[in-house]
């Protein structure tokens, strides 16, 4: 059983870089099936080759958007990035006011 909460799911960095790509396709590693072992060969390759997919399309998306607006793309990610790790925190906020509510 999967006792995690929302919050523990949120992941900040951003879809198109390195580090956010990985860590949204080895979300498939959650998955469960029976026989586990095979769930976590099958979907370890999955998400290995998904993150090789998705890489090549980040240095692909990094290249277009860097040559045509350069500087100019920096304040735009760190906005965004602000934007998400407020919507983690509110959530954490929320989960944290839902537990105390419940004691």
């Amino acid at each position: 059983m999967n006792n995690r909460h929302r919050s523990e799911d949120v992941i900040i960095n951003a879809p198109m870089s390195f580090a956010g790509a990985a860590q949204r396709s080895f979300r498939l590693r959650r998955v469960t099936f029976n026989p586990p072992w095979l769930a976590n060969v099958l979907m370890t390759t999955l998400a290995v080759m998904l993150t090789l997919l998705w890489w090549s399309l980040v240095v692909c998306w990094y290249a277009v958007f860097v040559l045509l607006f350069g500087l100019l793309f920096i304040p735009y990610r760190l906005v965004r990035r602000g934007s998400r790790k407020r919507k983690a925190e509110a959530l954490r906020h929320r989960e944290m006011m839902s537990a105390l509510e419940k004691k």
